[in-house]
């Protein structure tokens, strides 16, 4: 019996809801939920319900988004539209405006807080490569995000990440650049150089761009012990590999 009467309550519940939703009648400029309500638009059908829909305008980015209702209605801990998505883990996220519009980031967060942990933990997957060498960040850098910012700024694109330009040196602004992976690969300490009759120094890599030959054709070339003009001579070839 008492079973009963918990269902019926719960469906009571949800007649009601669905009625405040279907038949209020909402104001331009009202606040709903924390967002500013514009207009009212074509229902949207989810799941066979017919769900009243709005335009609103978001707190945080001003940008106008299309939601329900139902969804503009319900409790949340930060009112937005999506567009701030901090990490749980530490809490800090960084503003930045991308055409005009505030988008919330923590590529850099994350870059620097990976750097401390090479340099300094020893629990680190990756520290005898770094803290184990003596690499350290510099105390300029250490203590502050804000400086590590200011001085890389935002990380260009998602291909991008931390590199020193001099493998020996430390954390520093002036050893420091966002660089994508394969610019990461030519500047490795086991990156083999190759110098060619005009004095020209360049990776395996960079030749292979350059030549047209296969990284596996100069590289195997120069395992064969051929002179650097063999190597990287694109006519010689004997079979696919060089």
């Amino acid at each position: 019996m008492a079973f009963s009467v918990y269902i019926c309550i719960g469906q009571l519940k949800k007649i009601i809801m669905a009625n405040i939703y279907t038949m209020r009648e909402y104001i331009k400029g009202e606040i709903i939920g924390g967002f500013e309500f514009v207009e009212e638009v074509e229902r949207k059908t989810y799941r066979g319900n017919s769900l009243r829909s709005g335009i609103f305008i978001c707190p945080i980015c001003n940008d106008k988004i299309k939601r329900t209702f139902k969804y503009i209605n319900r409790k949340r801990k930060i009112v937005c539209c999506g567009c701030i998505k901090p990490i749980k883990k530490h809490g800090h996220c960084v503003k930045k405006i991308i055409n005009g519009k505030i988008k919330w980031r923590s590529d850099e967060f994350v870059a620097w807080k990976g750097i401390k942990a090479r340099c300094y933990n020893k629990n680190e997957k990756f520290y005898y490569n770094y803290g184990e060498r003596g690499i350290t960040m510099c105390d300029r850098w250490i203590n502050s995000f804000e400086n590590f910012l200011s001085d890389m700024g935002f990380r260009p694109s998602k291909k991008h990440s931390i590199d020193r330009i001099d493998n020996n040196g430390n954390y520093e602004p002036s050893n420091c650049k966002w660089s994508t992976h394969k610019e990461q690969c030519n500047n490795k300490r086991n990156t083999i150089y190759i110098t060619d009759k005009y004095g020209v120094k360049k990776t395996i890599r960079e030749w292979s761009d350059i030549t047209g030959l296969s990284y596996i054709c100069i590289k195997k070339r120069r395992i064969r012990g051929l002179s650097p003009d063999d190597i990287l001579n694109p006519v010689m070839k004997t079979n696919k590999y060089g």
